[in-house]
């Protein structure tokens, strides 16, 4: 699979989370928050929208699993656990369902606002890797087989020592064969 379409693949993954997430929420209502001592408003269904709470939350479930591929360890929120005074990445998607308890760890909005980040991160990556990939380095590298991992840190040594190599090598054979045939050796 190509970069362009696993970082497109990620990007849809983390917006139909997003979206799974914002219809369940709409059914569901915010607590006043600042209840014992908790910090952040937890969310509750809608009287009389329990059963499609529960629906639209397994929807999010199913959609959390490849968000939180998508969002990997590079898109986090910072959770401070109580009595500690260290902090935990915490994957938004995975735990998205701190929200609905009586002590959210985050508030839905942290979800969101790292969701939000991370599509525009995506969506760049994809961009740029479509543009690489339609490069004559890129369709070297598909046929090569060996993609450049990290085209920024690149100083173009080795692109420049593979290029000289691909014209070298055959140019060199060339006045070898001609050598050769006219016995100018």
């Amino acid at each position: 699979m190509s970069s362009s379409k696993m970082y497109h693949r990620r990007h849809d993954d983390v917006q139909t989370f997003v979206a799974a997430l914002s219809r369940f929420l709409d059914v569901c209502e915010q607590s006043d928050g600042y209840e014992f001592l908790t910090i952040y408003p937890s969310w509750t269904p809608k009287p009389g929208r329990q059963a499609e709470a529960t629906r639209l939350a397994a929807e999010v479930d199913r959609a959390s699993g490849r968000a939180a591929v998508g969002l990997g360890g590079e898109f986090f929120i910072d959770w401070k656990p109580r009595g500690t005074t260290q902090t935990k990445r915490v994957n938004p998607a995975a735990t998205w369902r701190t929200i609905l308890s009586d002590d959210p760890a985050f508030p839905a909005d942290a979800i969101f606002a790292v969701c939000n980040q991370a599509l525009g991160v995506l969506d760049m990556r994809a961009t740029e890797a479509e543009e690489r990939e339609a490069s004559l380095a890129g369709k070297i590298e598909r046929l090569t087989g060996t993609p450049r991992r990290h085209p920024r840190e690149s100083n173009g040594q080795l692109r420049t020592a593979f290029l000289v190599s691909l014209v070298g090598v055959p140019a060199a054979l060339l006045v070898a064969y001609l050598v050769y045939l006219f016995g100018w050796g």
